[in-house]
């Protein structure tokens, strides 16, 4: 199984997780939300907006870190063509996207968890006992989070290709 399957398979996993949570909700036995105080859900989306940033953040960062690490080596382009003028160009870009890929799976999953978790704010709030249409908001934010971290080549080349100011050819 290729690499990119399998981060496609846990992507799924945990974005239909989102869909089983609301699921829970909407059949579970929850309070009747009497006397729910009102500055509660403003302080969960300000919390889910935070984690909703440092899923962007931390782990392009955590990324970036340990693709440097790899010490993966690079050459400066020919001079001719469309790279030239002193861009670096990777010496094996496919030995590059091998090595990479081992580091870049850590970083995907904690930026899935803390997606997930913008979800989990609103099960939160939907077991106080707060309406639908006061948590329904954090799922759609989740899953708008967790389409834009789709796994692709792409992005790991973006990663990749940013941590060394190099191009894969």
């Amino acid at each position: 199984m290729h690499p990119n399957d399998i981060r496609k398979i846990l992507w799924i996993a945990l974005l239909f997780s989102t869909f089983i949570y609301l699921g829970v909700l909407q059949v579970a036995t929850v309070p009747s939300g009497e006397g729910l105080d009102a500055t509660m859900p403003i302080a969960f989306a300000v919390t889910a907006l935070g984690t909703a940033v440092v899923s962007f953040v931390v782990p392009s960062m955590l990324a970036g870190q340990g693709l440097q690490r790899l010490s993966i080596p690079t050459t400066p382009a020919p001079n001719f063509g469309e790279l030239a003028g002193g861009t670096l160009i990777f010496i094996d870009s496919a030995g590059a996207r091998s090595t990479a890929r081992q580091v870049l799976f850590t970083p995907f999953i904690l930026r899935l968890a803390m997606r997930e978790a913008v979800a989990i704010y609103g099960v939160v709030l939907g077991f106080m006992g707060y309406p639908l249409a006061v948590y329904i908001g954090f799922f759609v934010a989740a899953w708008v989070l967790f389409l834009l971290a789709f796994p692709s080549q792409k992005a790991d080349d973006v990663a990749i290709e940013r941590a060394y100011n190099a191009k894969l050819t």
